[in-house]
């Protein structure tokens, strides 16, 4: 503003025209520039409020100038602007507090980034999380370090599923070992069992008998091994085998391969009871010999009656054991029958198969029930 009692002239008023409307431009672009700061400082706080990420930035004596406000929530805080001004050692500490400091000193110090680092984080309820972090130097513009930014993100179901791919791979390991296993043990058993028959027939040929039995017995005993496997794969647990389940299929499969045992009732009796492959396999292979030896002698001629399966955990003085029993009321064992004899292949394997079981096998007459148990350790 001049004031003055002499009119202008006309160069001096266009003079002041022009620099008023230069000062009314430069006022606008300040308006305007404030305004474009104002609308980028809103702009950069709603997307650092809105990424899935914690975000903090810190001077060199590591006071914070700023955070978003995910990472104020992690530090217990309302807002992020509570934060400016204060450092982390007027914050509650965590077990971790002290190896964050020192990363912070160490990008300070030698101006050396830290990408990607993966920690972990407790938080103020104790609970904790797996962190992917990142730090950067701050650079002015003479390329001195005047603090740090810092970022990381929350990796733990990250780590959960790598730590469940780890565990499925372990499994596959252990189980394509185990498979290995499983079939060197299961052509051991067919081995024996090829070789105890091939003895048999020997004996029977020595006699002047004609061995018409034997691949159809042999066949069975591989058939049970089969029915072992199938349960295990069909749970689609490959650990331990429902026995219940197992000898109903093996009772369904008996009552295929005789027919003419089909007036005969097999009762399986009710069990919780699963065993481990190494103890399913040997109490499979008795429970089909004990059932199809009851099938082929104790009911000849179209008779009827009931064969019982039964395993069940009983507990003792000694602790708890299994016991395994096949009971029928057909006719009796033959006078002459040797219960012990090593000429009898079938009864001769539940002996062998019991021993590797740890147990025994008995055999007891309750009334015009028979009734042959095996006991073992559970």
């Amino acid at each position: 503003l001049i004031r003055t009692h002499q009119p202008l002239s006309n160069g001096l008023q266009n003079a002041l025209l022009d620099i008023n409307s230069k000062l009314a431009v430069s006022a606008r672009a300040c308006r305007a520039t404030a305004a474009n700061l104002h609308e980028s400082r809103h702009l950069l706080r709603t997307v650092l409020d809105t990424i899935p990420a914690r975000v903090f930035w810190k001077d060199r004596e590591l006071r914070y100038l700023g955070c978003n406000t995910a990472f104020a929530g992690d530090k217990g805080l309302a807002s992020a602007a509570v934060l400016v001004g204060r450092d982390d050692r007027s914050l509650p500490r965590t077990p971790h507090s002290d190896a964050y400091r020192a990363d912070d000193l160490r990008v300070i110090e030698t101006g050396e980034p830290l990408r990607n680092q993966e920690e972990l984080q407790t938080r103020l309820d104790g609970s904790e999380r797996w962190l992917r972090t990142s730090k950067i130097p701050l650079r002015d513009e003479e390329g001195g370090v005047f603090g740090i930014l810092g970022v990381y993100e929350d990796i733990t179901e990250e780590k959960r599923a790598e730590e469940r791919i780890r565990a499925q791979l372990r499994e596959r390991d252990a189980l394509l070992e185990e498979v290995h296993h499983r079939v060197f043990n299961t052509l051991s058993v067919i081995s024996g069992l090829l070789s105890a028959q091939a003895a048999r027939d020997a004996r029977e040929e020595n006699r002047g008998n004609t061995p018409g039995t034997a691949l159809r017995e042999t066949r069975m005993r591989i058939d049970t091994m089969a029915i072992v496997y199938r349960g295990l794969y069909r749970a689609g647990e490959y650990v331990d085998l429902n026995m219940t389940a197992h000898f109903r299929d093996t009772a369904s499969h008996l009552g295929h391969v005789y027919p003419a045992s089909q007036g005969v009732t097999i009762s399986i009796a009710e069990s919780s009871v699963r065993l481990p492959l190494e103890k399913a396999m040997p109490c499979a292979l008795i429970a089909n010999e004990l059932l199809s030896n009851a099938l082929r002698h104790a009911f000849p001629g179209g008779r009827t009656g009931t064969v019982a399966l039964s395993l069940q955990r009983e507990s003792y003085a000694g602790g708890a054991r299994m016991v395994l029993s096949v009971a029928d009321d057909g006719i009796p064992l033959p006078d002459e029958a040797d219960f012990e004899s090593e000429e009898t292949l079938g009864f001769q394997l539940v002996r062998v198969l019991s021993q590797q079981l740890k147990g025994t096998f008995t055999l007891t007459t309750e009334g015009n029930t028979k009734v042959f148990r095996v006991l073992f350790p559970e």
